[in-house]
């Protein structure tokens, strides 16, 4: 086994066993409505994400001409869809769809504050322009793949795997919001490097993912993270 695919495995066995620990750990404080089968599918089901995402580790070329990569975010976008498809699942259920549910528009003016503040902040501290395939990656791909994954298809695994929930600002939130923004921070900052266990401090992924998951309970769809997602991608270009 190459060392880049024993770097992948275990970065991708991690990430699925954050899931399973954290998921156990939770579900003993509402032992009578946790469901074990869905916190495993949530594991499996972000440990083939990963793999996707990575292009099974490196073993399906990217592009050429690309310095992105175009054909994982694809991939794992095409597996968010398809496992979405199932009738078990659902698109309405795991948030893809265009429907707001009552009482969005406060997520919506949430996401409009956070705009104009993001994006002074963006023409302060100055604008560097990036290559047109640069440019058209971050304002598309990251939010498509990654508010699906973790958003859609692994928020719903979650809540049904650890059904407690709380009003956070008027958005049902329970233990999956807590895991899906802890993952989301984790994925940025923690990975396996020649063996080696790379680490930072997640805190920002973290709480940028807290506020996407927060959009997509208010709103009931993942339009509005995705929207914001792409929008953050890209206003920090211009840093």
């Amino acid at each position: 086994m190459s060392q880049a695919l024993a770097d992948g495995l275990s970065t991708s066995a991690l990430y699925a066993g954050f899931i399973l620990v954290l998921g156990l750990l939770f579900g003993l404080t509402q032992r009578q409505s946790f469901k074990l089968p869905w916190l495993l599918a949530a594991a499996a089901f972000f440990f083939v994400s990963d793999m996707v995402l990575s292009r099974f580790y490196g073993l399906v070329p990217n592009p050429e001409w690309a310095s992105w990569n175009w054909t994982g975010k694809g991939l794992s976008l095409a597996l968010a869809l398809a496992v979405t498809a199932l009738p078990v699942i659902g698109f309405r259920r795991a948030g893809i769809t265009f429907k707001q549910d009552k009482g969005s528009l406060w997520a919506w003016g949430v996401f409009a504050v956070l705009a104009v503040t993001l994006g002074y902040v963006a023409l302060v501290d100055g604008y560097v322009e990036p290559d047109f395939e640069t440019r058209l990656f971050q304002w598309t791909m990251p939010g498509l793949d990654e508010e699906l994954v973790y958003r859609g298809v692994l928020l719903l695994m979650l809540n049904e795997a650890l059904r407690g929930r709380m009003q956070i600002l008027g958005a049902p939130m329970g233990w999956a919001a807590v895991i899906t923004s802890l993952l989301f921070g984790l994925i940025h900052t923690v990975s396996f490097d020649n063996g080696a266990l790379e680490y930072g401090l997640p805190v920002s992924q973290t709480i940028g993912a807290f506020i996407l998951v927060w959009m997509r309970e208010k709103t009931g769809s993942v339009v509005l993270p995705v929207l914001a997602h792409n929008y953050v991608n890209g206003i920090f270009l211009m840093i």
